[in-house]
């Protein structure tokens, strides 16, 4: 509501405290497309959600002025405010043909800009016939009217924006992606491939979907694809040809039906039929190798073909490789076929020699139950993390890295392999958190004791 009036008091009065000196940084770093990239890796991308952290520093330092407004040229700062807001206006008005996409609401947001700094220089005292009675009552009130309003008017623009372009009302939108997996069964150890990644259908429905839309993974993923040729965003990609049978996806949910397989189930989700199509190929999750190749001859192989290089052989990194030679054979093309999409299902029949049988998980682990011939390396298409432990037949089991996902040696005969997942940096963070707020606790109450102590000394 205030915008940065009173952020620019704050720096207009030159104190080079601890959080003058971040706000200056952080306004240099907002600057630059190069140190904003630093917060997603240095990738190519754009990134700006780091703002809300800024967005913070900003408040507080406007709480500052507000605490101590005397202290603060405020007056200059919703000066310098103004001065800007009709900067920026004047520009886009005289380019409104060309940058500007709906020019009623420059006009709407200009008067609330400058309707917002008025408010505030005339709530602090700058107008003394327009001064209020209850000035932060006032602020707050119009802050509220003004969220509300912001609110209420994005809510209705997506409505419109879906409506126009899907071409579904708000409910049908809603029933697309809350019902288009009711029904559906828990697949684990298989996956599902829902259409269309963006709208997270299998997340809404609680169903294991290969595909996703979200900022929040696990680095083994960007590992995965990376090693595909392939780049992983927010939104799953693709992949190369093999990459679904890699992952054990079992089942696809389709809007339509252009889908080579014979229709598995169907159904309704409120506005369309959808339809489940079975792969009766798939893999579970956890199958069985006794070739390797070393991460160096795989990063050789076409892009194209490396998700059926997978199909094939364990990947191994290259300093795994004295560990895994004493089980496994080195991948010999002579003896065990090319790599290509001609030999994918071959591959697969292949691993479904020695391949999960049973498999339980619940929210710290997953259960696999392989029967082998002979000794080999199970592999399980979950992400790696030093987080996970395993036990093969009650015994501690070493994790293999394959490309970001994970494997384990496993003995002939039947092998009860149970993955445990431990997040101990989150347990310290926990634990860290627990101390800070007891030390708080202590020193807010010592301060009170202090206090008290001192009223009554008076």
């Amino acid at each position: 509501m205030v915008g940065v009036c009173l952020v620019l008091a704050y720096l207009l009065r030159w104190k080079w405290d601890w959080l003058h000196v971040l706000l200056v940084g952080l306004f240099l770093v907002a600057a630059s497309p190069v140190s904003n990239s630093l917060f997603v890796m240095f990738t190519s991308e754009p990134y700006r959600r780091w703002y809300y952290m800024l967005v913070f520093l900003l408040v507080l330092a406007t709480i500052k002025v507000l605490d101590h407004l005397q202290d603060y040229p405020w007056r200059a700062g919703c000066g310098i405010s103004a001065a800007v807001i009709a900067a920026i206006t004047l520009y886009l008005y005289v380019k409104r043909d060309t940058i500007v996409y709906r020019k009623y609401w420059l006009v709407v947001l200009t008067l609330i800009a400058i309707g917002g700094v008025v408010l505030l220089f005339a709530a602090l005292g700058g107008v003394r016939r327009l001064r209020l009675r209850r000035p932060m009552a006032a602020l707050t009130a119009c802050t509220a009217l003004v969220a509300a309003l912001t609110t209420g008017f994005t809510v209705g623009t997506y409505q419109r924006a879906y409506t126009q372009t899907i071409g579904l009302t708000t409910t049908e939108i809603y029933g697309d992606v809350i019902h288009s997996g009711d029904g559906l069964p828990d697949a684990l150890p298989y996956r599902y491939y829902f259409w269309e990644p963006y709208s997270n259908r299998g997340m809404a429905a609680y169903l294991p979907d290969r595909t996703s839309f979200l900022s929040t993974l696990s680095p083994s993923i960007f590992t995965l694809y990376d090693a595909l040729g392939d780049e992983r965003h927010a939104i799953t990609p693709a992949g190369p040809e093999g990459t679904n049978e890699l992952l054990s996806v079992g089942y696809y949910i389709r809007n339509n039906s252009d889908w080579p397989d014979e229709i598995y189930t169907s159904f309704s989700n409120g506005h369309e039929q959808i339809n489940v199509y079975q792969d009766s190929h798939a893999l579970p999750i956890g199958f069985c190798y006794d070739t390797y190749m070393t991460r160096s001859e795989f990063d050789e192989i076409d892009p194209a073909e490396r998700a059926h290089a997978m199909l094939k052989t364990l990947v191994v990194a290259d300093e795994d490789e004295a560990t895994v030679s004493t089980i496994l054979r080195h991948y010999d093309a002579a003896l065990d076929g090319e790599i290509s999409q001609e030999n994918k299902y071959t591959d697969m029949d292949k691993r479904r020699e020695a391949c999960t049988d049973v498999f339980d998980y619940g929210t710290d682990y997953f259960y696999s139950e392989i029967t082998s011939g002979s000794e080999q390396y199970a592999f399980f298409s979950v992400p790696y993390d030093k987080a996970w432990s395993a036990t093969v037949n009650g015994e501690a089991a070493e994790i293999l890295n394959i490309n970001g996902l994970m494997a384990v040696k496993v003995d002939a005969g039947k092998n009860c392999i149970r993955f445990h997942y431990s997040p101990t940096p989150l347990w310290c963070g926990i634990g860290v958190s627990a101390i800070s707020i007891l030390l708080t606790a202590i020193y807010l109450l010592a301060g009170r004791r202090s206090r008290k102590s001192k009223k009554e000394v008076l």
